[in-house]
């Protein structure tokens, strides 16, 4: 899956090869956290951001991140 960021239809931009997107809880002091009746796994990326802020405004003590897992070695963390 390629980002197009220039609009022009060119196959420039950031590579993301992950299919499957995670939402991380952090509590307010930075510990992982889980939280039990929300959805945390997504196979579109702008799904699982949409459901972060949304997440961010029902939870305001609590800190929700999108990570893309690549597989269970690496992980990284998109916001």
């Amino acid at each position: 899956q390629i980002i197009d960021y220039f609009g022009d239809g060119s196959k420039k931009g950031i590579k993301i090869e992950s299919k499957t997107f995670t939402i991380v809880v952090f509590d307010v002091y930075g510990n992982r956290a889980q939280l039990s009746g929300i959805r945390t796994n997504f196979k579109n990326r702008d799904v699982a951001l949409s459901f972060s802020k949304f997440y961010k405004k029902e939870f305001p003590l609590y800190t929700f991140d999108v990570m893309s897992v690549n597989d269970a070695k690496k992980q990284i963390i998109l916001k």
